[in-house]
Formats: structure tokens, sequence, C-alpha cells
């Protein structure tokens, strides 16, 4: 279908409505965008530097150089960690055994680059297709955007970028109709939780929705994680006896992060902290209410009802923090006004990518098709579980990842359907413009009662 604008633009792009139906794309060997793309992305995050591999980005590191070299794993590593933390920074680690350890900053940053810019160029516009098809205003704009929230993780060896870019993958694979692309979609989404156990609730609430939506063809897509799944069952089973598709201390990281979730708002990673990196931010109204702390998310659950109404609002604080980014993410070394800067633009790019991706479907209902719908419902279903995520664990702002790339590619598309879909819906613009700074503002809240360095308490918390 061949949609014209009412500027006269040209087919396949309309100023007026935020959603328009899909064009037929050029052949990609015709369309040199998305590699263009690629090529500069890559380019300027490599310009970010390397980094200095620290905590838990020296752990990753280890184990990856481990599995290279054919080295033993330190004990104990995999009782906490997943196997697929040591493979996924494997390249990088070739190629410092071949160059030398004096290039593991660099390798770990071209690889990470490459990621990025696949991500801008490919991923970004491949989410955004069923909402419309993104022009080269859009391209761009979603691709400075994925620059911006993932150009920070880009010199170090963590695993959030690995698994957001997975969630945001499989959001893409699970409206399409063929089987292999439901098989990869559960592949990646059984490796995003291998890497991040915490985006469970996401994992969860997309499962539902792709069995709601294709039934026993679903069963593909359980098959894709149950083959990704299997290896790390293999491998708890020969060292631990337990079947378990998780490592096997992940019941006791749930236990402590589930405690901690009830009373502190915010955790970062200060490396510039004297004393000790750990920084807790907290609610001295929720660590003073509670007795003792809850360790299942069934007993968190319980706690938040029976301290309502003041949970309600520590969990809107919850949220708003962790989109309260500091520039120096995925750790958090000060730096006046730009910090407050940063913060401003990842929040007001997750409250209006997710106005675009979630309200525009429903203000434009006789232009939506079935394969929209079904994206809508699967971002609905992350959004709500990336929240899930933020309000019941001991949150990182780096937790809200997922979360804040979905929302850029939501900026694409309004970038992309041009001011007229502003204009259009004055309301609900100005609403959303005033929930960015609610939110803001209740970032700010949440972020007010810093513990002292190191781990907290509700004794610390209650004072702080």
């Amino acid at each position: 279908m061949r949609v014209v604008s009412s500027t006269g633009r040209g087919p396949g792009r309309c100023s007026v409505n935020c959603v328009s139906p899909p064009d037929h794309p050029p052949s990609p060997a015709r369309d040199y965008r998305p590699w263009l793309i690629l090529l500069v992305v890559t380019a300027t995050t490599l310009l970010r530097g390397v980094g200095e591999f620290r905590f838990d980005a020296s752990n990753y590191w280890d184990a990856a150089t481990w599995l290279v070299r054919g080295e033993s794993a330190r004990q104990n590593y995999f009782d906490l960690r997943g196997i697929f933390t040591a493979m996924t920074y494997a390249p990088a680690a070739l190629l410092s055994r071949v160059l030398g350890a004096g290039v593991a900053g660099l390798a770990v940053l071209l690889q990470n680059s490459v990621l990025i810019g696949w991500c801008a160029g490919f991923l970004v516009p491949a989410l955004v297709r069923p909402w419309r098809l993104l022009g080269t205003r859009g391209r761009w704009v979603g691709a400075g955007l994925a620059w911006l929230v993932l150009g920070g993780f880009a010199p170090y060896p963590l695993m959030d970028l690995y698994s957001a870019i997975a969630v945001t993958g499989a959001l893409v694979l699970l409206p399409r109709v063929s089987g292999r692309s439901l098989v990869a979609a559960g592949a990646l989404l059984a490796y995003a939780i291998n890497l991040r156990p915490a985006y469970l609730p996401v994992v969860i609430l997309l499962a539902l929705v792709t069995l709601g939506a294709r039934r026993r063809r679903s069963l593909w897509a359980a098959a894709g994680g149950l083959v990704v799944t299997l290896p790390q069952v293999a491998f708890n089973y020969l060292l631990h006896r337990s079947l378990s598709p998780l490592p096997v201390a992940a019941k006791d990281l749930v236990a402590l992060q589930t405690g901690l979730a009830a009373f502190t708002v915010r955790y970062d990673t200060v490396p510039g902290n004297a004393t000790a990196p750990q920084q807790f931010f907290c609610s001295p109204e929720m660590a003073s209410s509670l007795g003792t702390l809850p360790t299942t998310t069934g007993e968190l659950l319980g706690a938040f009802v029976r301290t309502l109404p003041q949970s309600a609002l520590f969990a809107l604080e919850k949220v708003s923090a962790g989109l309260h980014w500091p520039f120096s993410i995925p750790y958090l070394s000060p730096h006046p006004g730009a910090d407050a800067l940063f913060a401003v633009a990842v929040t007001a790019i997750t409250v209006f990518g997710v106005f675009f991706l979630v309200g525009t479907p429903i203000a434009r209902r006789a232009a939506a098709d079935r394969t929209l719908w079904e994206a809508w419902a699967l971002v609905v279903a992350s959004v709500v579980g990336t929240v899930l995520t933020l309000v019941g664990a001991a949150n990182e702002a780096r937790f809200a990842l997922p979360l804040v790339l979905l929302a850029a590619c939501g900026v694409a598309g309004l970038a992309d359907a041009g001011p007229g879909c502003l204009t259009r819906h004055r309301v609900a613009t100005a609403a959303v413009f005033l929930a960015t700074l609610a939110v803001v503002g209740l970032g700010y809240s949440g972020l007010a009662h810093p513990s002292p360095p190191g781990f907290t308490d509700t004794a610390l918390c209650t004072h702080a």
C-alpha cells in the first residue's frame, strides 16, 4: 500500500498520522542507509575510548578469557552467573589473546561498538516497522538516540547491552509468521534471561502474549528457548545435580534483591568512592515501616500492600529514579549539570517514546492491522515487565535499559511522523509533557536520601 502525506512529501511518509501502513521498502541491495548508519555509529562509539574493567565487568572479562584459553573457571563463578556470560565476550577475548592482553579494552570496545552500530542501523527501523516505515529522518534520529542511550556501555564487558538488545530483537521477531523467526525469538529471550535473570517478568509477559496470539505456533518460540536453556540445565546437573534453568545460587540473589527492594529506591556503583563503591538511595518511610524483610516476590507484594499508600509513591519513585540516568551510565561518577541534562533527556525519550508506541495505534484504530496490534501488545508487555523489574529489585539505573532502548525506537517513529503527529493530538501531547515533568520530579525525590557508602540496611536508611 502506498500512502501519500498531506504535505505532498511522497509515498510512505505521513506527517499528520502517527501510524502509516507499511510501504514497499527498497531492496536490501539498494538501500545503503542501514549500512551507512552502522559505519557512522560504530565509528563514533569507538571515539568514546576504552574503559577500566572493574567489579562485575572484571569478572565477566575473566570468564571470557578462561573460556578462550581452555582454563577452569574460578570456583563458584557459575553458581551465580549464567554460562552465556562467559561466551558473550569470547570474540573480544580471542582477539585479545591473539594480539596481547594490552588490547583487551580496545577489543571489548570494538565488539560493543559494532553491536551498537548494528542495532542503530537495522534493529531500530525493524522494531518501528509495524507502526511506520522509517524514512531517512527517522532512521538517523533513531540511530542518534541508540548511540546516546547505548554508547555509555560500550567500553565495558557488561551484560546489560546484550540482554537489552536480545529482548529488543525478540520484539522484532515475535510478530513475524515464520517458525524460524519464532524459534530465534525464543532463543534470544532465553539468552537474555541467562545473562540477566532480572528480566524474568519481561520474558514471562512476552510469552503470555505470544501464547495468546499464536497459540500452537508459540511452541516454536518455546522450542527456541528450550534449546538455549538446556546447556545451563546440563551444566547445573553435572556440577550440582540440579535441573534448574538458572544458576544454582540465583535464589539467594533473589532473596537479597527482594529484601533491598522493599526500602531502597536505587543502587549505583561509584568507582570514585574512597570508602566503598556501593551507593544506595533510600526511602526512610518504607525502611521505618518494615518489620521482617521479604525474601520472596510474594512477601514483597504483601509488604507493599500492607504499607499502602506510601508504597505506591515508593514504587513510582523507583521507576522514575531508574530513568534518572547519570551521564556516566553504567556507573555513577558525578558530573554536575551534565547529569541533570542527561537524566531529563533519558526520561523525556522514555515517556515520549512509550507514548508513540502505545498510544498511536489506539488513536488510529482504523489504520491498525493484526501485525500492529500484536506488536503493540508485545511492547505493552515489555514496558510492564520492565516496570515490575524496577519495582521488584534493588534496581540499578541500567536495569531500565530495555525500556529506554524501546522508547528510543518510539521517538524515531515520532520524529519520522513529523510535527503533525503532536499537533493533531494537542491534549495528549500536553499530558505527555506534564508526565515527563512528573517523572523527572519523582526521580529527584527518590534520590534525595542517599545511604552512607557501602552496604545498607533498614536502620541506616531510616536516618538517611
